[in-house]
């Protein structure tokens, strides 16, 4: 969950102040433990796919046996179940992962006064837009049926992506007022520490030839920035942060 560099043109900071730049204080909820519930929830999948006939008619018919003929990577259920959980509990992590970055960038957004400039908003927006038309592409959709099947409008949709547009450049000066505030640098052999590549190498010389390696750094400052405000955050739960 690193920040990416969407903005195309520098914003003038001098423009914009934060309120703190200290850590952030978040409330989230208690990550929950996978049980044998969610366990055999999953399970209930082969349950559900057992062709016409087959002895399987519950949970409990997915015995040794049934696993060794089925499912030969695993030796019994047993194993079978505790892969389930150890999948489920990264896919928890993860999703409590997400929740405690976008936490944290909201209350960074939260900190930072000052107007963006609207030319600035328009040129995120078409990228946000670019973006998630290529990611549906990806996923073999398109836009029309992305508006069907989320029930949106053309006006809906402009508007949701107008705010992600916003929210994504106000994160953008925000970590740049922080980089600015706590004198944060990233040496260029550090670069790739904070941008995700498939070959340093490449790729450093790749925005070196294009007098881009100012650009990559300042990503890479924001994204150095980013996780330290996760790292450092004050995290409350939902009963703390009421009381």
């Amino acid at each position: 969950m690193d920040t990416e560099r969407n903005d195309a043109q520098p914003i003038d900071l001098t423009r914009f102040e934060l309120t703190a730049c200290d850590r952030v204080t978040i409330a989230m909820p208690e990550m929950p433990e996978v049980c044998e519930d969610d366990i055999d929830a999953q399970l209930f999948a082969y349950v559900a796919s057992a062709p016409k006939g087959s002895p399987v008619k519950s949970i409990a018919d997915l015995d040794d046996a049934w696993v060794r003929e089925n499912l030969p990577l695993y030796e019994g259920i047993g194993e079978v179940r505790n892969a389930i959980r150890a999948n489920l509990t990264k896919e928890t992590a993860a999703a409590f992962d997400e929740l405690k970055y976008a936490k944290c960038a909201d209350a960074l957004v939260g900190r930072l006064r000052g107007d963006l400039p609207a030319e600035a908003v328009a040129e995120m927006a078409e990228a946000v837009r670019a973006r998630n038309e290529d990611m549906l592409r990806q996923q073999g959709q398109t836009v029309r049926r992305y508006l069907e099947d989320h029930r949106m409008s053309e006006s809906d949709y402009d508007a949701k992506v107008r705010e992600e547009a916003e929210r994504e450049l106000a994160l953008n000066v925000a970590l740049d007022k922080m980089v600015e505030a706590t004198a944060t640098t990233v040496a260029n052999g550090e670069i790739t520490e904070y941008l995700a590549c498939d070959d340093p190498e490449s790729f450093l010389e790749e925005v070196r030839e294009s007098g881009r390696i100012e650009d990559a750094r300042r990503a890479a400052s924001r994204v150095k920035v980013m996780r330290r405000v996760i790292e450092t955050a004050k995290v409350e739960t939902a009963a703390e942060s009421e009381a």
